[in-house]
């Protein structure tokens, strides 16, 4: 898409991408305390909205400095969702923590295989501009059911169990009152 909208080369394009990853490094270093200040459950819908809209966006849009803004987002939407979602998990089950994260980590890469492979196959159909709104709109909706699965989520968090905060950090986090 960054090649055909933007005639961006190979090295142009993966530039381009790099901003999802430096997003993905700074907002994992903060999502612990981003979610001590808004709460794991608003922090998870926020984060997939973001994602979801910023992939409508793109979907849409041309722009070449609209397009590094949404990949950064994407990133940001992508840690942050994924650190919460990974803390949840082992707060669930906290005297098998080892269980929990084995069980995030394959639904992560199961889902990311056969997602993948069900994008390819829409892409190769339809085009990568309705993937990206059956994408976005499915990120919304998954938002908005998230969110409402995780009312009343009020356990406390410790912030290095998000692997965000940084190795021995005794920073505790907990859902807003």
């Amino acid at each position: 898409m960054l090649h055909e909208r933007h005639g961006l080369g190979p090295l142009g394009v993966g530039l381009s991408l790099t901003t999802f990853g430096i997003a993905s490094v700074i907002f994992g270093r903060v999502a612990g305390r981003i979610a001590g200040r808004v709460g794991l459950a608003n922090l998870i819908g926020l984060a997939l909205a973001l994602g979801g809209v910023g992939s409508l966006v793109i979907s849409r849009y041309s722009s070449l400095p609209l397009a590094l803004v949404v990949i950064f987002a994407l990133g940001a939407s992508f840690m942050l969702a994924h650190s919460s979602v990974l803390t949840i998990a082992t707060e669930l089950a906290a005297q098998h923590r080892g269980v929990a994260m084995s069980l995030v980590a394959f639904a992560f890469m199961g889902g990311g295989s056969v997602g993948t492979m069900l994008a390819g196959r829409m892409i190769d159909a339809r085009g990568f501009e309705a993937y990206l709104v059956v994408w976005g709109l499915g990120l919304v909706l998954l938002a908005a059911l998230g969110r409402m699965a995780l009312i009343g989520h009020r356990s406390p968090i410790a912030a290095p169990a998000l692997g965000t905060v940084g190795v021995g950090s005794t920073e505790t986090v907990s859902e807003p009152a």
